[in-house]
């Protein structure tokens, strides 16, 4: 957002600011000790989340430049992966990990931001050798000092959430937990306390920056006017790089971005119009050595300007998505066909799966050329919960072209209907292998769990015909993320990961309780879907199953539950854990870990309506398992993720090392 006033004193603050940084955060050996340069982010965007699950809540959204962008994509990706470590373990490290930090302030962007010392150990202590100790918490629950990143141009957070409850005394739970109690978020608890110092909201705000408003017989909760007052924010980069030697962690910070500001001293945001968002810049159109299913997939590389990051921020601060959409066809023929695969705007490869390419029964000739072309889709809002703003199209990119070949058991891509092969149904011959293809009717035996490759016609019968509220047997949290995005009284949003392959999702949904079946709601080729004419204050349940070109599941999600606003039923907002920093590190096969996950309500006086307790799922059980009551145990040398989940698909992800 561009700002009325004041211009002249944020960047006279901002200068000022990152002038009292010690000279020992700021590393001048950077660029020697990294594999990519160190930049601050390139756009910030401030949005009022104006009816979420605080009075106070905001979006912040910042993006990243191309560099970092490719060179945690470079990690993520298994094709490339293996280089990515060999090239930092080059430098002396384990592992590098790229935090974003975000700074506030009420309306002094000069001298009202909140970063201390501790913002630079990540709220802990230090100890004379350099090594973090005692508890995370000398930060406020709003000095966002941790926040993951990930390879896309752009993430956005949820801040200043979660403060309503009882100002004036402490409580405890039933469990005689009192760590969550918004007392001593409020008030803070001093430096003897048993529990570890916490920096109080209270010391950090002004009188009359806020208002406390008093509920009777419920929460009391913490407002700010944002047409009285105007909220700054500002981030920077934080890089975690763990040495091999075992040594502390280093840890290196970028300067802090510009300045951005939501309230009355900001002008509206101006929406993002077709005019500025230009064609993708795409290059290097190649065939990968991965397959899915014997389907082959391409890759290009996308180049992400400056101006779109902006755009990107801004929109995706605001609920709405800039996403790319890619097709091909064979060179000669009319029609575009479109490819599933990566569509979160990021630097670097970008892959697609060329599985849908073909017509049915039909195949392309080892050696036939194939153009491919994409463009940018754009969704947007005038505010969070505000108009919506309708969608359009960028212009198309330039053509690129490559050609096939065989991949895998020497079959070759199916052919687009360049008139190669025979009539639907019969068998086609592919000249360059030999092999067949034919149409076969699809399966509708019945199946008594959600495995891979059922039809489209038995997961129909399964699941409609499944009364229980447990998962089903096939299904598995950490295939597509399932979870709940935005409830209101008479509607639910539920969001989720689209894989590499995946054509098309059903999604099948019913009210809580055993009595009732689950229905068909939608078939879409999005990654959401809103429930709407709901009843207020129930609690609804959901399973998607994701499908590929030929109507046969690649996956589907466990049973998300989640509860409409309105009555005295409360969603989970966040999972914790044992493990400091989300991080465990283990020493040797057989060593064990107790993460004791917990789902964190958004409310103290609603309920929570246990359908399914907090679950705990491998991304590697050669590295380490984990058994339902959170248990890890090492079992070979090697890194996983242990995700934690709850039962409307809130998750944590931690991370795991067994060392030897």
């Amino acid at each position: 957002m561009r700002l009325k006033k004041m211009t002249a004193l944020f960047c006279a603050g901002t200068m000022l600011f990152t002038a009292l940084i010690p000279a020992s955060v700021v590393r001048a050996d950077i660029k020697e000790k990294l594999p990519f340069s160190l930049k601050k982010p390139t756009s910030v965007s401030l949005s009022w989340l104006e009816g979420a699950d605080s009075q106070t809540a905001m979006s912040f959204a910042c993006s990243k430049d191309n560099e970092m962008s490719k060179f945690l994509a470079k990690g993520a990706d298994p094709e490339t992966h293996d280089r990515w470590v060999k090239e930092i373990n080059q430098l002396g490290y384990d592992d590098i990990w790229i935090n974003a930090q975000i700074d506030w302030a009420i309306d002094d962007p000069v001298k009202g931001w909140h970063y201390t010392k501790y913002w630079d150990t990540f709220g802990y202590e230090i100890d004379e050798e350099g090594r973090t100790y005692g508890e995370a918490n000398r930060v406020s629950i709003w000095d966002v000092v941790d926040n993951s990143i990930s390879p896309e141009i752009t993430d956005e957070w949820w801040i200043f959430r979660g403060v309503s409850g009882n100002f004036d005394s402490p409580y405890e739970d039933e469990a005689g937990e009192i760590e969550n109690s918004f007392y001593y978020v409020w008030n803070g608890r001093p430096e003897d306390s048993e529990r570890g110092f916490l920096l109080g909201l209270k010391s950090q705000l002004k009188d009359g920056q806020y208002k406390i408003v008093k509920v009777p017989d419920g929460d009391d909760y913490l407002t700010i006017d944002y047409k009285e007052h105007t909220v700054y924010a500002r981030a920077r980069f934080a890089v975690t790089a763990r040495p091999l030697d075992g040594g502390a962690d280093e840890y290196y910070f970028s300067e802090w971005s510009d300045t951005v500001g939501y309230g009355k001293d900001v002008k509206e945001w101006e929406p993002y119009t077709k005019d500025s968002l230009a064609a993708p810049d795409v290059s290097e159109l190649r065939l990968t050595t991965e397959t899915f299913n014997d389907d082959p997939v391409a890759a290009y590389t996308l180049t992400v300007p400056e101006e779109l990051a902006k755009g990107l921020a801004e929109v995706k601060a605001r609920g709405g998505r800039i996403r790319i959409e890619t097709e091909m066809r064979a060179k000669g023929t009319e029609e575009w066909k479109g490819l599933q695969g990566d569509f979160e705007v990021k630097s670097g490869e970008m892959k697609v799966c060329l599985q849908g390419l073909p017509g049915e029964g039909r195949m392309i000739p080892d050696g036939t050329e194939l153009e491919f072309r994409c463009r940018y889709w754009c969704n947007q809002y005038k505010s969070w919960n505000g108009e919506y703003l309708g969608e359009f199209h960028s212009d198309y990119s330039g053509i690129l072209t490559m050609k096939t070949t065989k991949i895998g058991n020497g079959r070759s891509i199916y052919d687009t209907g360049t008139g190669q092969g025979g009539e639907s149904g019969q068998p086609d011959n592919n000249p360059s292998t030999g092999q067949q293809t034919v149409q076969t009717p699809e399966d509708t035996t019945p199946i008594s769990s959600l495995d891979t490759g059922a039809s489209a016609t038995q997961v129909d019968n399964f699941v409609t015909s499944f009364k229980n509220e447990k998962d089903p047997k096939g299904t598995k949290f950490g295939f597509l993320f399932a979870r709940q995005k935005k409830v209101t009284k008479n509607a639910i949003t539920i969001t989720w990961k689209q894989p590499v392959n995946a054509a098309y999702y059903v999604i099948y949904g019913a009210k809580c309780g055993k009595k009732n079946p689950y229905e068909k709601l939608a078939k879409v080729t999005s990654s959401s879907f809103v429930h709407k004419k709901l009843n207020p204050g129930t609690y609804y349940r959901y399973i998607v199953a994701a499908f590929d070109s030929s109507n046969k599941l690649l996956g589907s999600s466990n049973t998300v539950h989640v509860a409409t606003k309105g009555g005295k039923y409360d969603n989970y907002k966040s999972v914790v854990t044992d493990a400091k920093k989300n991080s465990v590190i283990l020493a040797k096969k057989g060593a064990k870990f107790k993460l004791k996950g917990k789902g964190i309500q958004k409310s103290t006086t609603q309920k929570i309506n246990v359908h399914r307790r907090v679950c705990y799922e491998t991304s590697d059980k050669s590295v380490a398992v984990v058994d339902k009551n959170g248990k890890v145990t090492a079992v070979g040398k090697g890194k996983c993720e242990i995700l934690v989940y709850v039962q409307n698909g809130v998750y944590q992800k931690i991370k795991v090392t067994v060392t030897n």
